[in-house]
């Protein structure tokens, strides 16, 4: 397991993202995207599998820069 925090904002991390996975050969239906979701109540938690971007503006960024909008987040 890895853990990458990229040190951009987040609509710019997928390319951090991106270039990680080809480095170190990881696919890209190995990669889970973690992020914040002010939809759900302070402390509460959601994980989904092949999920949408929610609303959030930077996860579409990493479904296009990975090429796969199939890939978890939560």
């Amino acid at each position: 397991m890895l853990l990458l925090c990229p040190q951009t904002f987040m609509n710019l991390s997928g390319k951090s993202v991106n270039k990680c996975a080809q480095s170190l050969g990881v696919r890209t239906e190995a990669i889970l995207v973690v992020h914040d979701d002010l939809d759900l109540p302070l402390g509460r938690v959601k994980v989904a599998k092949n999920g949408g971007d929610g609303g959030h503006k930077g996860i579409p960024i990493h479904f296009r820069v990975l090429g796969d909008s199939g890939s978890s987040a939560g």
